[in-house]
């Protein structure tokens, strides 16, 4: 849902200037949301993600954690996982996730 929010900001917002009162597409413009709604509801998604990982590793199930941090949007939200990590004494996936975080700076 996100992706298509993303992608109707970027298609249909530079649109939204030209269309007219009598557009049925003009509806669809005046729905997209902005930078800020965008941001915010990422923010929302890391938080129920950081409280999946902090399940999974009650759970003690490492793997389904770490196949999380794919879904995080900020790299804050990697860091609080990181002390999630430490203060559930798995500093074990900790480091793996501090690994994640290089590896992902490195790549952009």
């Amino acid at each position: 849902m996100l992706d298509h929010e993303i992608h109707r900001n970027q298609v249909w917002e530079p649109l939204k200037l030209f269309r007219g009162n009598d557009d049925n597409n003009r509806f669809l413009s005046n729905t997209i949301l902005d930078n800020k709604a965008i941001a915010a509801k990422k923010k929302e998604l890391d938080k129920l993600v950081i409280n999946a990982i902090r399940q999974s590793i009650v759970k003690g199930q490492r793997e389904s954690a770490i196949a999380y941090l794919e879904q995080l949007h900020f790299s804050q939200s990697l860091k609080i996982v990181v002390r999630l990590c430490n203060s559930l004494n798995e500093n074990h996936l900790a480091n793996m996730v501090s690994t994640y975080i290089r590896d992902k700076d490195s790549k952009d």
